[in-house]
């Protein structure tokens, strides 16, 4: 039996402000800068990586749902979202929250939290693939592992993700991502790679007891969850904070593998913990990235 590993991680929010984007005119000026930039093509650049043996080009990170040169971001240092990058052989699957309660700003900020995920990864047909499920009344599978190796391709493809509204029916993603098989050969998975599923979510689903059974069934199958909460669901004084808590335990394979943010805003704060931690669950080894300036990458 194949290993899936699904990682849903709950972000827990830091005051970390390495990552952290100033939400006020200079964002503004950010993406009037980068819509400039993706309009005009994307490029990739190489040996920027000291990766000892071999180079690896990775220079675009996301900036409220469009992409940007690193180097170009408020406060950027690196030609990577992180002074880090995962070497791992794994094929890992993003489940997204599209409902309602989130909202489209919020929607483009996941959207580029897990694009900057991504490319915190070696990407490639013989290193980590991604595939997509969003989610919300319904579920709808994105893309398959097998359908993008082009890391920047497939940047575009997370950020084109549709914001759907609606209901949160988690239990309907797990249930596709187990009945279709997307971590199956025929939609690009690997024997020897094994599964990884981040689940981000901004509040309980709205059948928790499916939820929790679609979640045993997967890890049944050896399984190991992580969860990712987001937002007031999980914070304060809200009557519905405990059960939504609970649905989080209830999906992750321990405690520890919960974590939560207070807001969206602050989700790239605490990515370097969450490259880490879904680095060791793939079996992979962190690299340093190289600082350049940016006449090494024009």
């Amino acid at each position: 039996m194949r290993l899936i590993q699904v990682l849903i991680f709950c972000l827990v929010a830091r005051q970390s402000s390495a990552f952290l984007v100033d939400l006020g005119g200079v964002v503004k000026d950010v993406v009037n800068t980068a819509s400039n930039i993706v309009s005009s093509g994307v490029q990739t650049v190489g040996n920027v990586f000291n990766t000892g043996a071999q180079a690896v080009a990775t220079v675009w990170c996301s900036t409220v749902g469009v992409l940007i040169p690193c180097k170009e971001r408020p406060g950027g240092s690196s030609v990577a979202p992180l002074p880090i990058q995962c070497k791992a052989v794994a094929d890992i699957l993003f489940v997204l929250d599209a409902s309602g309660s989130i909202g489209s700003t919020n929607f483009k900020r996941q959207l580029s939290f897990v694009s900057n995920l991504a490319a915190s990864f070696t990407l490639g047909p013989n290193d980590v693939r991604v595939g997509e499920v969003v989610f919300s009344n319904s579920a709808q599978k994105w893309f398959h592992l097998k359908d993008y190796t082009d890391p920047v391709a497939l940047y575009k493809a997370i950020l084109d993700t549709p914001y759907t509204a609606g209901a949160t029916y988690t239990d309907k993603a797990l249930n596709l991502v187990a009945d279709s098989n997307m971590f199956g050969t025929a939609n690009g998975g690997r024997v020897n790679a094994p599964d990884v599923l981040v689940v981000i979510t901004d509040g309980q689903s709205n059948n928790p007891t499916a939820t929790a059974q679609a979640a045993a069934s997967l890890r049944g199958q050896g399984v190991l969850i992580f969860v990712v909460g987001v937002g007031s669901t999980f914070f304060g004084l809200n009557l519905f904070q405990e059960d939504a808590n609970n649905e989080l335990l209830k999906l992750a394979s321990s405690p520890d593998h919960v974590f939560f943010s207070n807001t969206y805003e602050v989700l790239d704060s605490v990515l370097y913990q969450l490259v880490q931690r879904t680095c060791r669950a793939s079996g992979g080894r962190e690299q340093i990235v190289e600082s350049v300036t940016q006449d090494d990458v024009d």
